[in-house]
């Protein structure tokens, strides 16, 4: 499904209304090349993130003609593998920047956040506000190359499963220009548009979500960041 915090954490789907309505048309869909890098779909038949994908499935499953997941992570979500399969559908197994590129540079998501209500946040100013000095004071130091191998050492110590090889990897997908971290823990206004929009298109039950200033408040932010 896929993360920036761009979009593409650890699955991403191709739209199918196209196949269904050659299907209703009495004609065989064609179905997508299995190499997606062979892929010309239409940025905007594509849906990416952990999240907005469950949520079409639960809607929608027939809805989707390709689903591409991190080779790795199809036993974490076997559920949705059978649903778009019993849909009709195919799964495409793909590595991390491949699904990077599928997202493509232009795509905005803004992808796991640390979420509070507002009674609790005015209480707790200044935890919240070191919380984000502390957060943005990690990220400047993952950004450092010179911390690369330490880094890499604290992500394999704390995942057990984790090879020298898929840290490699795992460090390149994190920190990379396009589809990486945040830097400086910023929020991408824009990329809290692209949620709203797929959870009023898919997200259960229906609700029409269009504000996004209602779910943040960048004064905590800027204390955190004022030099």
């Amino acid at each position: 499904m896929g993360r920036e915090q761009t979009g593409y954490d650890d699955h991403t789907m191709k739209d199918g209304h196209d196949r269904r309505e050659e299907r209703r048309r009495g004609r065989e869909p064609q179905r997508s090349p299995k190499r997606p890098h062979t892929q010309t779909a239409d940025r905007r038949d594509i849906v990416f993130g952990v999240e907005p994908v469950r949520e079409m499935l639960a809607a929608e499953p027939a809805a989707v003609q390709t689903l591409y997941v991190r080779g790795r992570d199809q036993g974490r979500f076997a559920p949705e593998i059978a649903r778009v399969r019993q849909a009709g559908g195919q799964v495409v197994a793909v590595e991390d920047l491949e699904l990077v590129r599928m997202a493509g540079s232009e795509s905005r998501h803004q992808g796991l956040v640390a979420a509070v209500q507002r009674p609790w946040a005015t209480a707790h100013e200044s935890e919240i506000v070191g919380y984000i000095r502390g957060y943005a004071a990690g990220l400047d130091w993952l950004y450092v190359p010179a911390n690369k191998d330490e880094a890499i050492a604290i992500l394999r110590k704390n995942i057990a499963t984790m090879t020298p090889e898929l840290a490699e990897q795992t460090y390149a997908v994190l920190l990379a220009p396009k589809g990486g971290l945040f830097k400086q823990a910023k929020l991408d206004v824009a990329g809290i548009k692209t949620v709203l929009a797929l959870r009023s298109q898919y997200g259960q039950p229906k609700k029409t979500l269009t504000n996004p200033a209602k779910y943040y408040d960048l004064g905590y932010y800027k204390k955190a960041m004022a030099k």
